[in-house]
């Protein structure tokens, strides 16, 4: 089967990096498959061509929505694949409106968000290009509900999990050996949060919680990981600053290293104001450290408060620093919490488990377009 995977860009997040490993899968289950960009190539562009998975960089200007969507045709009629998978809102409007070649079997999509899809023209040519579709994934239940909520039919949409992929994590670290190539002091707590730096994953909040933590826990540190594509970084070194914190936390960019950043972490926190699922916090999962999410969107889904992890309420620091204290000052609920998660992680997020499913739905609505 010949399948193009489609992206807003090429320059680093979970999705994209989920990208990666799924094409990595597919290709290995003996699929074609090409990686395209709407518009700028980056690090997972760079990761994909190191792995021998084609990549295409379209260069369509943003906002452009006719040079995205002839952009979009052209690379269709050139490389002629069965199915064009898309991911996220630019991509899911450029796609449902190229003209299909009669290769073209299938539209598939993955939703990953809750979030508005922007104003009421973004809104309303959403709701048209996700009717298009062939076959809609989302990420958790609470993705379909948001599209139910838009007038998609719930038997329409398919929930699959987010999968981890150990090519992805890296080899196993210890935690010495760990925190000596992160540059993190070796006998103090160390908390971290994995993902792009960006106003809705709750790094505000974390630097609060922290700075409400900091009595308790003189020697706490604080591990931020990943891109900074904003420069939203800066506000939270600001505001590190402002707190009186700004020595205890790490701005350590993005790591390709993931198992080495977990082995380095004591609990693992995702503070988000709303989340599709989040890869992260699966990943800090399969490699064993406890995690404290807020109780929004997909994240309860993955994290069962009391059983594989701790759930606070969003935009509450006194919450999140009471939970991290609790996992921080007691082993044992650090540990059972820890296993229990990787337990179900390996039963729930395996990704060859993953990549069968979605070409099981690729083989169903292609058989079902030839009816």
């Amino acid at each position: 089967m010949r399948i193009v995977q489609l992206l807003p860009n090429l320059k680093g997040g979970g999705v994209e990096w989920l990208a990666l490993s799924v094409a990595r899968a597919m290709q290995e289950a003996t699929h074609d498959v090409t990686v395209a960009a709407l518009r700028e190539d980056g690090v997972v562009g760079d990761a994909l061509r190191s792995r021998g998975l084609p990549v295409r960089v379209l260069g369509a200007p943003q906002g452009k929505f006719r040079a995205s969507v002839r952009a979009v045709a052209s690379l269709l009629e050139e490389v002629r694949p069965d199915v064009l998978h898309t991911h996220l809102l630019p991509a899911h409007v450029s796609g449902a409106f190229a003209r299909r070649p009669a290769s073209l079997r299938v539209l598939a999509r993955t939703d990953h968000g809750l979030g508005s899809w922007g104003r009421w023209y973004h809104e309303w040519i959403g709701r048209v290009a996700v009717r298009r579709a062939d076959v809609i994934v989302a990420v958790s239940e609470a993705v379909r509900a948001t599209l139910c909520a838009r007038g998609i039919a719930a038997e329409r949409v398919t929930v699959i999990g987010n999968p981890v992929d150990p090519e992805r994590l890296g080899p196993p670290s210890g935690r010495t050996e760990a925190r000596r190539a992160l540059g993190l002091p070796e006998r103090v707590p160390v908390v971290g949060a994995v993902g792009t730096l960006k106003p809705e994953k709750g790094l505000d909040i974390l630097l609060r919680a922290a700075a409400a933590l900091a009595p308790r826990v003189p020697n706490l540190v604080l591990a931020l990981v990943g891109p900074d594509h904003t420069g939203y970084g800066a506000t939270l070194k600001a505001e590190a600053m402002r707190l009186g914190i700004g020595d205890r936390v790490r701005f350590l960019g993005e790591r390709q290293d993931l198992a080495r950043v977990f082995a380095a972490l004591d609990v693992a926190t995702a503070p988000s104001r709303t989340e599709g699922l989040c890869l992260s916090v699966i990943e800090a999962q399969a490699c064993g450290v406890p995690v404290v999410a807020s109780s929004v969107g997909g994240l309860p889904e993955v994290v069962e408060d009391g059983a594989t992890g701790l759930l606070v309420p969003a935009e509450d620091p006194a919450a999140l620093a009471a939970a991290l204290d609790r996992l921080l000052s007691d082993a044992a609920l650090a540990s059972r919490l820890s296993e229990a998660a990787r337990a179900r992680v390996r039963e729930r997020h395996d990704l060859g488990r993953y990549v069968r499913a979605l070409i099981g739905l690729y083989d169903r609505a292609a058989a079902g377009s030839r009816r």
